[in-house]
């Protein structure tokens, strides 16, 4: 399912709604299957060694981290640009550093 996107301010390919990644692929369903294929075995080997988990945002960062890091220069770095997906809108950017803190402490307690 297709991301919805600004792009006058999204780091997108230009004229489309993908994201510009590691891997220079700009068909949206080409970009999903290879997202798919490349987190899941990534999600996979978390599995045979796990990071440490303090529930904290920079351990969830790094998490997005590993999942993502083939696919985008980004990875494990908050989102800079307003973005959807189908019927959910996610966080604004400019609150994500706030409620990411705020989300992850809450689990802490």
């Amino acid at each position: 399912m297709a991301y919805k996107l600004d792009v006058t301010n999204a780091d997108c390919y230009e004229g489309t709604t993908v994201l510009i990644n590691k891997l220079g692929i700009t068909d949206e369903n080409e970009l999903n299957r290879s997202e798919a294929l490349i987190t899941a075995y990534k999600a996979a080997s978390l599995i045979n060694e796990p990071p440490a988990a303090d529930f904290s945002f920079e351990s969830y960062k790094g998490l997005h981290r590993v999942l993502f890091e083939d696919l985008y220069d980004w990875a494990g770095q908050p989102r800079t640009i307003a973005l959807s997906k189908a019927a959910t809108v996610f966080a604004a950017p400019e609150r994500i550093e706030e409620l990411g803190e705020l989300i992850f402490a809450r689990l802490k307690r």
